[in-house]
């Protein structure tokens, strides 16, 4: 059996965009193309029950893209895979309960730039994966920002308990948002600053581990 499309053109999500979107960063003016599916436009890129109450128990996402691009997404990348033809395939592999719109991808020239946490408890560091617009001045802009995930991870594993994944990672891809969306275990962010970091970062356990039953009940994350 396959499932098969073209994502719509026109902005079908009320937070913008539709289920899959592809557009330009008009602060750096990198091309991206990612996926933000709440509340309701999973089924516009993948073939899902839409339904809060049922978590999948993983998923796997292969992603094929030009070898000059890089695609993130949830859980911990386990392969990539040189396919020829200037074409490169990212498989990720997330092994937790998720709801149907947490799960993601995220394509653009990307650079790689990781730091890790300590919490108190964990049984060893924590990677934050960051995939940052391939562009000079982008990560120098905002290294020191990135690297204060590192104080929020631990402070939140103190207040909140373990951090639900840390087996696996925590990280960021970049993408034209006016904001973030905490895709579980790969958060897809704007821009970085204090309190966006942290907010997308405490949606992973209020939000993504515990999760509402309802959309009605949104305010609790």
């Amino acid at each position: 059996m396959d499932y098969d499309g073209i994502p719509p053109n026109g902005a079908t999500n009320p937070l913008g965009g539709a289920g899959m979107t592809n557009g330009s960063s008009p602060s750096w003016g990198n091309q991206v193309t990612w996926s933000l599916s709440e509340p309701f436009s999973a089924y516009e890129w993948w073939p899902c029950k839409q339904s809060l109450t049922d978590k999948a128990d993983s998923v796997g996402i292969k992603i094929t893209v030009p070898s000059t691009c890089k695609a993130g997404s949830n859980g911990v990348l386990e392969n990539v895979v040189d396919l020829g033809n200037s074409l490169t395939r990212y498989e990720w592999k997330h092994r937790h309960p998720i709801d149907y719109y947490l799960v993601s991808v995220a394509v653009a020239q990307y650079v790689e730039y990781n730091v890790y946490a300590n919490p108190t408890g964990a049984a060893s560091p924590i990677l934050i994966q960051n995939y940052i617009y391939d562009n000079p001045a982008t990560l120098n802009n905002f290294q020191n920002d990135i690297d204060e995930t590192v104080d929020f991870m631990e402070l939140f594993a103190e207040l909140y308990g373990p951090y639900p994944f840390e087996d696996e990672k925590y990280g960021h891809c970049m993408a034209p948002l006016s904001g973030g969306m905490e895709h579980q275990t790969m958060t897809t962010q704007g821009w970085f600053a204090k309190s966006l970091t942290a907010h997308e970062l405490g949606h992973q356990w209020w939000g993504n581990n515990v999760t509402c039953a309802s959309w009605a009940d949104i305010w609790v994350n």
